[in-house]
């Protein structure tokens, strides 16, 4: 994968409609394999394909997306890594997953 050559981290953004999620990869991290599970041999289609996506979640996950690469070039130590953020914009509420902890050993 070109990401371990060139060890750059991906901050990766997805969406679908009103809800949103960031997290940060490093190479060698177990990445969307932690937070989707294994890659299945056919692709599915997310929600997303049902219910599209509305603009201003995309603007708002941008922007956290913009802020964590920031966080990254200023070597700041409050990053995403191994942690993958879910907000809800309906609702506005907001949690953070953190996989370094119980049940999640192998981190």
């Amino acid at each position: 994968m070109l990401q371990k050559k060139a060890s750059i981290p991906i901050v990766a953004g997805a969406i679908a409609g009103m809800t949103g999620q960031v997290a940060t990869i490093f190479p060698g991290d177990m990445g969307y394999k932690l937070i989707y599970g294994a890659k299945r041999e056919k692709d599915s289609k997310g929600v997303e394909t049902i219910i599209g996506n509305i603009v201003c979640c995309v603007f708002f996950v941008a922007a956290l997306q913009s802020s964590e690469v920031l966080k990254i070039l200023l070597d700041r130590k409050d990053i995403l890594r191994n942690k993958l953020l879910i907000t809800e914009l309906w609702s506005n509420t907001f949690e953070i997953v953190d996989f370094t902890g119980a049940g999640f050993g192998w981190l």
